[in-house]
């Protein structure tokens, strides 16, 4: 393969990366699992296949003759691929367009900050208790009967969440969701202290700031992001201000993506069916498993001719992905009608959190993946490692 380098610049070694509250995320902060990440980028191959032309076969970057360059454009692709797949869950949440044109006006034309937060309580509290009397054959020939008690504990499960639009004084709410479910807890012994009951409590509240996103959108609802190649901070295509915005930001909707969804895990946990005093497998698919159906629009991929896809291209792939997240969160509710899980809203929120984590997972990956090319080249041309210390010095 060739490849043409520049000189006077180096790669940094890619140290593991932790998704904490606290962490500053930087390119130094990205793993790259080059089996996870090529399980992921067949599995979105084949679904480009089916819609892109017979002419156009998408490669990665690094089985290909390429530029430096093209790394350039290549991160800028990945970016706007995600940005606009962002943009794509958000509005099955109820970002809607009129909601994200105001959105859009706040940061662009009066300078204001943009956050979605999602606040979330649930609680169960106990309601009855009642004793349950079936008969058992004690003995075949004797045919003597006994009775044998069990005892149902019966509980509300009450679910509160709000998921609003924030900037200033103005607020607009995209769910506001008050409900109770009830469930009941099977026990063959009886629960002589009623402090032992059956009771669950969790309480999220989180933030995530959008106002970066809405800048790299236009008014005309096209993504815009590029990497300023004369700025002092650009060193190579994945170190620079701008990718170091891009992955903070991405870091937060993972963060923020990951709680939401960990919120809806204990709600789905908790109203199942229990026996004995021990848990009961759900007959019914977690709502994540749906999640793994929809498709992912951010590929590090090109052309056979060394280009990036066409705008058309990511068009296409971007109305795949509107498509699955449509299909699929119809399959969910379609499964879940017989359930008391949740409302709709619930069931949509946590699939689509549990998608936004994936879409931020597969962006890391992404970088990643130009990153240690980059680094695996500089490796072999000047035949050493070279460590963060050396950085600066090239």
């Amino acid at each position: 393969m060739r490849i043409i380098i520049p000189t006077g610049w180096c790669l940094l070694a890619i140290t593991k990366f932790a998704v904490t509250q606290s962490s500053v995320l930087s390119i130094d902060d990205l793993s790259f699992n080059e089996y996870k990440f090529r399980t992921q980028i067949d599995k979105a191959l084949k679904s480009m296949e089916t819609i892109l032309e017979n002419t156009k076969k998408p490669t990665l970057l690094g089985e290909i003759d390429h530029t430096y360059q093209d790394k350039y454009a290549l991160v800028e692709f990945v970016a706007n691929s995600g940005i606009a797949s962002y943009t794509n869950a958000l509005k099955s949440i109820g970002l809607d367009d009129t909601i994200m044109k105001k959105s859009l006006n706040w940061v662009h034309n009066l300078n204001q900050t943009v956050s979605l937060k999602f606040d979330g309580y649930m609680h169960s509290d106990f309601v009855k208790e009642e004793e349950i009397k079936s008969s058992l054959l004690k003995n075949i020939i004797s045919s003597v009967n006994v009775e044998k008690s069990s005892w149902d504990y019966h509980y509300n499960l009450h679910l509160d969440f709000t998921l609003t639009i924030e900037s200033g004084e103005e607020q607009i709410h995209l769910m506001n969701i008050s409900e109770s479910i009830p469930y009941v807890r099977t026990s063959y012994h009886r629960i002589g202290d009623k402090r032992e009951l059956h009771h669950h409590h969790k309480k999220v509240k989180q933030s995530l700031n959008l106002t970066w996103l809405l800048r790299m959108i236009s008014s005309s609802n096209v993504s815009q992001f590029t990497i300023d190649r004369y700025d002092e901070s650009c060193k190579t295509p994945c170190r620079n201000n701008d990718v170091k915005k891009l992955l903070e930001f991405h870091h937060e909707v993972y963060h923020f993506a990951h709680w939401v969804k960990s919120f809806f895990e204990v709600v789905h946990e908790t109203h199942q069916i229990y026996e004995d005093g021990s848990a009961k497998t759900n007959i019914n698919s977690p709502p994540q498993i749906f999640a793994d159906d929809i498709f992912i629009p951010i590929v590090p991929v090109i052309q056979n001719n060394s280009t990036t896809l066409q705008t058309e291209d990511l068009d296409k792939l971007l109305k795949l992905h509107i498509k699955t997240l449509e299909s699929t969160t119809t399959a969910a509710m379609d499964k879940y009608k017989k359930s008391k899980f949740t409302t709709s809203h619930g069931m949509i929120l946590q699939i689509i959190s549990d998608h936004l984590t994936s879409l931020s997972e597969q962006l890391f990956a992404s970088i990643g993946y130009v990153e240690n090319m980059l680094e695996t080249q500089l490796i072999e041309a000047i035949g050493k490692q070279i460590d963060s210390n050396d950085f600066e010095k090239f």
